[in-house]
């Protein structure tokens, strides 16, 4: 996946924890974050909202000039994160500025159970049926 990630936003490079260091996951979170950039590393994406309420993540990010990307309201569901990214990322990109601090809190909207009744009544109304 990364390689059509990278053919769609060439600028873009993915990486996962085994790539980078996985011993990086057990620091504090704003000690992560230094050590993502003492390792020339950009960026973050996470789940982890609560990232955005620490005081010393949010100096950090500021001081470094780091990049914080957080799928919200995704829990533990790779699935989810990956989606809301990948629907995300190309307006990231667009919007990226190396040397200044961003943080981007991706959303995703209640998807709505639609009424049968409703599709039907729009369909028959389309066949002039109704």
């Amino acid at each position: 996946m990364a390689g059509v990630l990278r053919s769609v936003i060439p600028q873009l490079d993915l990486r996962s924890w085994k790539t980078v260091d996985p011993r990086l996951k057990s620091l504090p979170d704003h000690r992560l974050i230094l050590a993502l950039h003492q390792r020339g590393l950009p960026g973050l994406v996470t789940c982890d909202e609560e990232m955005l309420e620490l005081p010393e993540v949010l100096a950090v990010v500021k001081q470094v000039a780091f990049h914080l990307v957080v799928c919200t309201r995704t829990g533990h569901d790779a699935v989810a994160a990956t989606g809301l990214l990948l629907y995300n990322l190309p307006h990231v990109a667009r919007r990226y500025q190396a040397r200044r601090p961003q943080i981007w809190r991706l959303t995703a909207r209640e998807s709505i159970l639609e009424k049968w009744s409703r599709c039907w009544a729009t369909s028959r109304l389309r066949m002039g049926t109704d």
